[in-house]
């Protein structure tokens, strides 16, 4: 790009400026939410460690009537990049023409469907509106591709071309919906879409092509794109299914490297659709864990992926189209929630939460990662799915340095705790972990171990404790590592590289050269290393829910570590803070706080200097929003809300806790919000109908059991 910055690839990873990068993606709908608060959601998903923003563009959104365009409003791409750029978030283009994404039509307009074509084809009459529309989105995307300084740095054509279509919405009516084509003309007619596309000067460093479907795989245009994969291990589209295959590990790179027709070891893998969740349709509800997203995205990476997408990282909500809403007919109407580890109104959930801690790992040490082979033992391939006794595991390790992952999770089955012991056959002798023994891996628990990582020159022999990141401070660099559920925290060092231990790190031997030491984790327990070269390396370990809940940024002059209940996101020098339902947060920053003016706007500030770290409290005003419910009969409920209900607050939800099959929110007599009960609760943030909900009132309605 203009700067000097430069993409490239090996057939084993991404490269930035010629190192290893292991890129994370999320994808979130620009025109499945309200534009007034992308800026902010777009900093919430970045505060998950997501640094590539991946996402539709809906032909039927924006291409209403032949040749008539809507780029306005929530349609605004050019404006949603822009903010992108902003945040600091890349971006992944995902053109089209078709798109899917449980949209009318699979996001193709209406008025396709009488055309004197068949639609997906290389017939010329298809391939003239598919360039018309090209062009209309070149023209919104200039200046935004990397080449030119911009976010965009890789576009998606079509998507799943030669796997599945998608139901015509316009059909249906009293007779068998019929289905629009899958795909007919191969890589043939992927050459066309980029030659269209870079005729309208679209143009990134990656072009990517969705290549799963075994055993019916979608086709590629080898030499010319990156081959990506997905995974759902609860999908909607299969009644009753049985444990996936997703959870235990694999070769990924000679898994996918059986697609007949590839290349062999000529593509690295990335897992670009990876399940964030799953949007439940009428017939089949199921609940998608938030330890089957962090266990699904733990076995990708030990199984050689380097790169990790998710669908979705945000939900969203159906808008309407003329003919009707945009939802594919057995998806609900307006919600498009995902169960996504952001909602459909902004709230962040746990598999957010869990997944951040895995995302912070891979920004302090993917691109170590990356070069980095997979190993498996050598039952690996004895274990299915349904095994719920084995224990699965494998390394990905380079030179004698590398990490252990471990999975005890498996959807649709209930994993037993694991106690076990390993052994590493490492170039310079036998490594056993623990040092006597055994750990016990907790059922749905996942993690990873280090093995010879180096601590800024002092050898970390192995720890049974996962790294989640490091602070390079004005004292050295800081390292934090986390105590998995179940596993005995225990640090073993080589002795002949450091020369000092102080802190709060008991050794509880030392044997052939090695020095184990025991702790005790929380956020305020450290230990320090002085490497033979006199440098100081700081160590701290948190526990499981420290680390959950641990933030990291640029904030008050430098990167800094928050640990906090609140959920938080980076804006500026600024820190903002969101809690549902109380009054009071703390955070526990690292490195303290020393000279920057703090306050806190709309709220009060304490500070407590705790050493290394600061301790910050805030109190806000507590507020109880009122609401009058009034029973209406036949499952109809009129819900008043306060005046000042809104007042002092970022968003109000309503939570519907309902045993029953559907329910649905009326403003005005129109449906603006609707849940298929899969028996958790269904909630609604209100913010963006204020203050119409106010002045007008709501309207919830349910319907019984079938």
């Amino acid at each position: 790009n203009p700067l000097g910055d430069k993409i490239g690839l090996t057939n084993y990873y991404l490269t930035r400026n010629d190192r290893p990068w292991l890129g994370v993606s999320g994808e979130f709908q620009f025109s499945r939410f309200p534009a007034e608060y992308w800026a902010e959601e777009l900093l919430k998903i970045k505060a998950t460690g997501i640094n590539l923003i991946s996402t539709y563009f809906f032909w039927n959104y924006h291409e209403p009537h032949p040749g008539q365009y809507d780029w306005s409003g929530n349609r605004n791409a050019r404006h949603f990049l822009q903010l992108c750029a902003q945040c600091g978030l890349e971006v992944i283009a995902r053109l089209g023409p078709f798109a899917h994404g449980e949209c009318r039509n699979g996001g193709l307009p209406d008025w396709l469907y009488g055309q004197a074509f068949e639609v997906r084809s290389n017939h010329p009459g298809y391939l003239a509106h598919v360039g018309r529309y090209y062009q209309e989105i070149g023209r919104q995307l200039r200046g935004l591709w990397f080449k030119d300084g911009g976010p965009i740095v890789a576009m998606q054509l079509d998507n799943e071309y030669g796997h599945c279509g998608a139901p015509w919405e316009t059909t249906g009516r009293g007779r068998e919906v019929e289905w629009l084509s899958g795909g007919m003309d191969g890589p043939a007619h992927l050459a066309e879409l980029k030659r269209l596309a870079l005729q309208a000067g679209m143009e990134a460093p990656l072009v990517t092509l969705t290549a799963w479907g075994e055993p019916n795989w979608a086709p590629i245009l080898e030499d010319e794109s990156l081959p990506v994969y997905g995974g759902y291990a609860y999908p909607v589209w299969i009644d009753n299914p049985g444990p996936s295959d997703l959870y235990r590990f694999q070769d990924a790179h000679a898994t996918f490297a059986a697609a007949p027709g590839r290349k062999r070891n000529y593509y690295p893998v990335m897992n670009a659709e990876m399940q964030g969740g799953i949007q439940v349709t009428y017939r089949n509800r199921p609940v998608v864990l938030p330890r089957s997203t962090e266990a699904l995205a733990l076995v990708v990476l030990g199984s050689g992926s380097n790169f990790l997408g998710y669908y979705m990282v945000h939900g969203g909500s159906h808008t309407w189209l003329e003919g009707g809403f945009a939802n594919e007919s057995k998806y609900p109407q307006v919600s498009y929630d995902f169960q996504a580890p952001i909602g459909e109104y902004g709230e962040v959930r746990d598999s957010a939460r869990y997944l951040k801690a895995l995302h912070l790992f891979l920004e302090s040490f993917g691109a170590d990662l990356a070069p980095m082979g997979t190993v498996l033992p050598s039952d690996a391939e004895e274990i299915q799915p349904a095994d719920a006794q084995s224990l699965r595991f494998c390394a990905r390790v380079r030179d004698g340095s590398g990490f252990v992952f471990l999975n005890n999770f498996q959807d649709h089955l209930e994993m037993p705790d694991k106690a076990f012991s390993l052994e590493l056959t490492l170039p310079d002798g036998q490594l056993r972990i623990p040092r006597q023994g055994a750990l016990t891996l907790q059922s749905d628990v996942c993690c990873l171990l280090p093995f010879n990582l180096s601590l800024a020159g002092t050898r970390l022999v192995y720890a049974t404790l996962q790294p989640l990141t490091v602070l390079h401070t004005d004292s050295g660099p800081h390292y934090f590592f986390f105590a998995p559920e179940g596993l005995t925290p225990e640090y073993c060092l080589a002795a002949d590289s450091y020369s000092q231990l102080a802190g709060d790190a008991q050794i509880a031997a030392e044997v052939d050269g090695k020095v184990y030491l025991a702790v005790e984790p929380g956020a305020e327990r450290s230990f320090t290393l002085t490497t033979l070269a006199g440098n100081t390396v700081r160590v701290t370990t948190l526990t499981r829910a420290e680390a959950e809940h641990a933030w990291r940024g640029a904030a008050w002059g430098c990167e800094r570590l928050i640990i906090s209940h609140a959920d938080l996101f980076f804006s500026g020098q600024s820190v903002e803070l969101r809690s549902q339902g109380a009054a009071e947060m703390a955070l526990t920053v690292f490195p303290a706080v020393t000279d920057w003016p703090l306050n806190a706007r709309g709220g009060v500030l304490t500070i407590e200097q705790r050493g290394i770290a600061s301790r910050l409290g805030v109190s806000v005003p507590a507020r109880q929003p009122e609401i009058q419910l009034k029973d209406c009969g036949a499952g109809r409920f009129q819900i008043e809300l306060a005046p000042d209900g809104m007042s002092g607050l970022n968003d109000i939800f309503l939570q519907f806790d309902y045993i029953g099959d559907v329910g649905s929110l009326f403003l005005a007599g129109g449906l603006i919000a609707d849940n298929y009960n899969n028996g958790t609760p269904w909630r609604v943030g209100l913010k963006r109908f204020w203050p119409e909900a106010l002045a007008q009132g709501l309207v919830a309605r349910f319907w019984p059991l079938r």
